[in-house]
């Protein structure tokens, strides 16, 4: 049963008319990917600063969750929706539960404001050396640059109004064996490789609303923008795309370059990796 209320909408996501394939259409194009996910009990609430909102009626009580699509054919999983919502009880700002783990990495250089939303419902402003865990929300705010650094030396540059999500990181230092996979909802990020993939390319997952991107080589660029548009700029012929459905997958509005950049692209990956490259030179060895 769907109901509007001035600016807002109550969809039941266990009525099968609104389930297709268990798959749930949430409406206003990009809302999906731009809105601040919540939990209220087993609801589900999507809200943005436009006051629009969308509300799942019991979200949370349906097994296996319900994968959440747009019109324009983007997919955000169960799995990574009860991320992007925490637990629903949010803890104090600052009280980072030592259940969190150990960290997987460090913010290395921040310029510009950013948050993040660690699992066990806290978030909190990063600054110059955060500390990063897994199944932290990532979100940086208009005109900022991000480096983050990885336990393994991979280099994640992070640019403005970027959202990511850390959905697995595992490494042993001494074999270089290990796994890292992130979810990358909007924004722009560059990636230059470190131990895990220069071990086996395979365990290095970078899933995007459209698909995934395979690792085959050591740096790229990633952008995704509000328009239902999508970019990818390889820069050693290091990735490729796997839509989840080839024959639904946006086709001529997906721009997938998987050879050599041009000098233009190329020279703003370089630039970005650069950047980050030399404030964790200064960070290191000059302070």
């Amino acid at each position: 049963m769907i109901s509007k209320l001035t600016n807002a909408e109550t969809l039941d996501p266990l009525f099968p008319k609104q389930v297709v394939e268990n798959n749930i259409e949430i409406p206003y194009g990009n809302f999906l990917l731009d809105a601040d996910f919540s939990r209220n009990g087993q609801d589900l609430i999507l809200s943005d600063s436009f006051d629009r909102q969308v509300t799942l009626d019991g979200y949370f009580s349906a097994s296996p969750l319900p994968t959440l699509t747009n019109e324009f054919g983007a997919k955000i999983d169960g799995t990574l929706v009860s991320k992007l919502a925490g637990p629903g009880q949010i803890a104090q700002a600052g009280s980072t539960d030592a259940s969190l783990g150990e960290a997987v990495g460090t913010i290395e250089s921040l310029s510009g404001s950013a948050t993040v939303q660690h699992a066990n419902g806290v978030s909190e402003p990063l600054k110059q050396g955060s500390a990063i865990y897994k199944d932290d929300v990532i979100e940086t705010a208009e005109n900022t640059n991000m480096g983050l650094l990885m336990g393994d030396g991979s280099v994640m540059g992070i640019g403005s109004n970027s959202r990511m999500v850390i959905d697995e990181y595992a490494y042993n230092p001494d074999s270089g064996d290990g796994a890292l996979g992130m979810s990358f909802l909007k924004g722009t990020m560059s990636f230059l490789s470190g131990k895990i993939a220069k071990n086996d390319y395979d365990d290095v997952d970078l899933k995007v609303p459209f698909g995934s991107i395979g690792i085959r080589g050591t740096e790229f660029i990633v952008e995704i923008y509000h328009s239902p548009q999508y970019r990818l700029y390889c820069c050693r012929l290091c990735a490729f795309i796997l839509p989840e459905n080839e024959n639904n997958w946006m086709g001529k509005r997906i721009s997938c370059l998987t050879h050599l950049c041009d000098a233009r692209h190329r020279l703003a990956y370089l630039v970005n990796v650069f950047f980050v490259l030399f404030m964790i030179f200064m960070i290191h060895f000059m302070i």
